[in-house]
């Protein structure tokens, strides 16, 4: 059930994206010296406890910001700009694309003091990003330690955005940031996950760039919003994709009688299993 649904919404966006060109525009706010990379696994369905995938996501570190963002999207990029230029898609390799690729990106104090995420959901029409605090969390420190790589690493704990976590952070490398959103540990974070590891993000490699490389923000094409609105948007596209599209496109899908109506499948809440469970 998840492959062919999979397939279907794929087909789908590619659809979309051919109904879209975007035309990027960027700006270089900082210089990566360092990158940290990270395996992430999600769980995708509370129905399925093995329904999860794997994406490999790169932290870069600049003086004044760092950006984690999936290194496996320009591999995406790059077959979805194929796909725009011959005009058509193929089913079998559509199969063949990459898959569990996130789509979003995380600039941390950028703008200063600020978080920025951005996502694109489906198509130029659904790209968003919004701007939040860069508000402190509130960490505890254990005595418990443990190697990750070749690194000494200490175990801390916090409650973030609904959901507790563990993280292990090594002071030989006193860089004060991690995956996804995570700082303010006195060293970098090597492994972070919930604890009912539905998100885990474990190191795989650490490096001082021999060239320091752009951190580049890109946010043509994209639409600010709150983020309370964004999570209402990520929420009606996760729980009902191809309701989600119908209704943005205007179109009629197989399955949907006219845009607006619930899939055949219907709404599951219990599809929806976003990293922040509280605004």
């Amino acid at each position: 059930m998840h492959e062919k649904k999979f397939y279907l919404v794929i087909a789908v966006l590619v659809v979309t994206n051919l109904m879209s060109q975007r035309v990027f525009s960027q700006t270089v706010i900082d210089k990566a010296v360092y990158r940290c990379q990270y395996k992430n696994t999600t769980l995708k369905d509370t129905l399925d406890a093995n329904y999860f995938t794997t994406d490999f996501m790169n932290l870069d570190i600049g003086e004044n910001s760092v950006v984690f963002y999936s290194s496996r999207k320009k591999e995406k990029d790059a077959y979805k700009r194929k796909m725009q230029e011959s005009g058509t898609f193929d089913m079998n390799k559509i199969k063949e694309s990459p898959k569990g690729v996130n789509n979003y990106k995380v600039y941390t104090n950028y703008p200063n003091g600020k978080i920025t995420y951005q996502d694109e959901l489906v198509g130029r029409r659904n790209n968003y990003y919004y701007e939040e605090d860069l508000l402190p969390i509130q960490w505890t420190i254990t005595s418990e330690k443990k190697l990750i790589l070749k690194y000494n690493c200490q175990k801390a704990t916090c409650t973030y955005m609904g959901r507790n976590y563990e993280a292990w952070f090594t002071t030989e490398i006193p860089i004060k940031y991690g995956p996804y959103k995570f700082r303010g540990l006195p060293g970098l974070i090597l492994k972070l996950h919930d604890t009912n590891n539905h998100y885990v993000f474990e190191a795989t490699g650490f490096e001082k760039l021999l060239t320091p490389e752009d951190i580049i923000y890109d946010v043509k094409g994209f639409h600010k919003i709150s983020k309370k609105d964004f999570l209402k948007i990520q929420y009606s596209f996760v729980t009902d994709p191809l309701n989600f599209i119908a209704q943005s496109l205007g179109v009629k899908i197989e399955g949907i009688s006219t845009p607006g109506e619930r899939s055949k499948e219907g709404i599951r809440s219990d599809a929806y299993l976003p990293i922040e469970l509280s605004k």
